[in-house]
């Protein structure tokens, strides 16, 4: 019995369905356009494949007429930084974060958590997020 709970216990720790998991990231016009962008909160989150290399992610900058305040954008995975970029204009980047460093202590998954400086008044930040990709690992 004590087996069977020790084991449940370990599943728990990193389960297989967190790969689908992810937060602060709002699904915003048609599907299936390519890429899909969808809108980001100012802290959102989700999880790719401990196997991965590095995760590369596409944000697009939209700033309204009113704004000139540049949107600073800070990625980690699991607690570490990985990746910076700062918008001081509209515009598109890539971010390219490194997950080779990253400790994993034997995990399926590493969380990707994204902080945005500001948000709009809906909460909402002037970001919007690409279709997420990971390059392959050694």
């Amino acid at each position: 019995m004590a087996v069977v709970v020790l084991w449940g216990l370990w599943a728990l720790r990193d389960p297989a369905w967190l790969a689908g998991a992810e937060g602060g990231i709002v699904a915003m016009g048609p599907a299936g356009q390519a890429p899909s962008y969808r809108r980001l909160a100012p802290h959102a989150w989700f999880f790719v494949p401990a196997s991965a290399a590095a995760v590369t992610i596409p944000l697009t900058a939209v700033f309204t007429p009113e704004e000139s305040q540049p949107i600073r954008v800070r990625v980690s995975a699991n607690d570490r930084l990985v990746a910076e970029h700062e918008f001081t204009s509209a515009g598109a980047a890539v971010l390219v974060a490194p997950l080779q460093q990253v400790p994993k202590a034997g995990r399926r998954h590493v969380r990707i958590e994204i902080l945005v400086s500001r948000a709009w008044t809906d909460g909402l930040t002037g970001l919007q997020i690409g279709d997420i990709g990971t390059l392959p690992g050694p």
